[in-house]
């Protein structure tokens, strides 16, 4: 960067090190000091990104991205959702994008377009995207919203859906028992969750299934799960 100060898409890279390093100890500080001279600044780091995004030819994408999920961090989420919009109409194909948009309306306090943007999805029919998926983040959100009895139809069918994979029908299933919970069918909670115990583990279902198998899943832990994004496969970018 300091020998060649007019390669812009190099600012991604050195705008997401100065902001990662920004949030680190002195001492990793100190060494991206002497070998790369960043010292970690929030400001700078966002500036070159933003270079990077409006001037770039290859890393220009990728800067968006990652501005998105700092606007997120801030709580700027018009400015995250302007972003990833631009990246959906870029790369239509890219369900990870529409998947972020979803997310993002969940986590800004819009349960309502969340759902719109999973119908969305689910219309779309996305080659490699499970219908499971969406179904089953329609579930949650309409769990977190207070509707239970549509939380529980949700997740049935995403548990239902032909050619699940192993993965999928583990998350759904755990969400299907918490929503069971929530309405008071222990038992029908229960055979969800020695489903999920029985199956490989996908980030910590196994464990989460073995609480709930011991206590009641609550309104306390689902407020909880609701700060985090509602679904353990989404990405916390609020902490």
């Amino acid at each position: 960067m300091h020998q060649h100060n007019d390669i812009v898409d190099a600012r991604a890279l050195t705008g997401a090190f100065s902001i990662v390093a920004d949030s680190l100890d002195r001492k990793t500080k100190a060494i991206a000091l002497v070998f790369f001279g960043i010292h970690g600044n929030l400001d700078a780091g966002r500036r070159d990104m933003e270079d990077a995004e409006q001037h770039g030819f290859v890393e220009d994408d990728d800067a968006r991205l990652l501005l998105s999920i700092l606007d997120t961090r801030e709580k700027k989420f018009d400015q995250a959702m302007a972003r990833l919009v631009q990246l959906h109409q870029r790369y239509p194909e890219n369900y990870l994008v529409h998947l972020d948009m979803a997310a993002l309306n969940l986590i800004s306090g819009k349960p309502a377009d969340a759902l719109s943007t999973y119908r969305q999805i689910l219309t779309t029919g996305y080659v490699r995207l499970e219908p499971s998926v969406a179904l089953c983040r329609m579930g949650v959100t309409s769990r977190t919203i207070g509707d239970l009895a549509q939380s529980e139809r949700w997740l049935r069918e995403a548990v239902r859906t032909p050619g699940i994979s192993a993965p999928s029908l583990a998350i759904a299933s755990l969400e299907l028992g918490k929503t069971l919970d929530l309405e008071r069918q222990r038992a029908g909670a229960i055979e969800q969750y020695r489903r999920v115990v029985a199956a490989a583990d996908v980030l910590g279902t196994r464990e989460d299934a073995k609480q709930w198998l011991e206590r009641p899943y609550d309104r306390a832990a689902m407020n909880q799960d609701n700060r985090g994004g509602g679904l353990i496969t989404l990405d916390d970018v609020t902490k």
